[in-house]
């Protein structure tokens, strides 16, 4: 998407001449004639003079290209908490002068919490030198609890013109849709520990059926292991090492 705004840095509203999408700069010369006189009028013009002004207007246009999900905005898909996924914005200025942009993120409601603790924007502001190559940005989604956002204009990108005086001047706002998910694995195990195999036959084997079902929205791994005792049996100053869990439980 491109963003464009004319910029007249001369003030008088009256001799600002409307700019064109088609022209990024035009250059309006005008003279005025300045003319003094006392307030009732009686004497009349006392004293006359013409000036010349010069108005210079010019776009301030910025482009930002990004992975656009179906609906437009930035997606970054669904991803387990704590896990973490970038997207890269692209940056140009289009215009004739150099201007700045900033990133900032709302603040969040009470649903979705502080959004600044899910997203980081790096760099997060810098100057764009005027007809230099694309600039990339850094979009970080690294979520640390539950988040569900679809098309929220969170991230706000301000555009600084860097012509108008000292620091320059905001000139405008651009939002920037984002969709995005975070959730915990749920799964359900079955039968609950502990697994019980009641009285065996010595020298028969018994078994049983572990049931691991997953309820979340994204697929996980599941490691069966052997796990061995933590504590440790001491008998007259000599230390043992235990048997597996598995031993207790299956040998007869």
């Amino acid at each position: 998407m491109s963003w464009f705004s004319p910029r007249t840095p001369v003030a008088p509203q009256d001799l600002s001449p409307r700019a064109s999408q088609n022209r990024q700069r035009s250059i309006t010369n005008k003279v005025i004639r300045l003319e003094v006189s006392e307030t009732e009028n009686i004497l009349g013009i006392v004293h006359a003079e013409t000036i010349k002004v010069s108005v210079e207007v010019y776009d301030v246009n910025l482009s930002i290209n990004m992975p656009e999900g179906p609906d437009g905005s930035l997606e970054f898909g669904t991803i387990n908490v704590l896990d973490n996924k970038k997207e890269v914005l692209s940056l140009q200025n289009k215009g004739l002068y150099d201007i700045e942009y900033s990133f900032k993120l709302t603040t969040g409601s009470a649903k979705r919490g502080h959004l600044e603790s899910h997203f980081t924007v790096r760099p997060q502001r810098a100057v764009l030198k005027a007809s230099r190559p694309p600039v990339k940005v850094e979009v970080l989604f690294h979520p640390t609890t539950e988040v569900f956002l679809e098309s929220k204009p969170i991230l706000l990108c301000q555009v600084i013109d860097l012509k108008w005086g000292q620091g320059g001047e905001t000139v405008s706002t651009i939002p920037v849709r984002v969709s995005a998910r975070a959730v915990y694995s749920k799964y359900s195990i079955e039968p609950a520990s502990p697994i019980d195999f009641g009285a065996v036959v010595k020298g028969t084997k018994k078994s049983q059926v572990l049931i691991v079902e997953n309820k979340g929205a994204l697929n996980f791994k599941v490691l069966i292991r052997k796990e061995l005792c933590i504590s440790l049996h001491t008998m007259e100053g000599v230390r043992r090492r235990p048997r597996t869990l598995e031993r207790l439980l299956f040998s007869t």
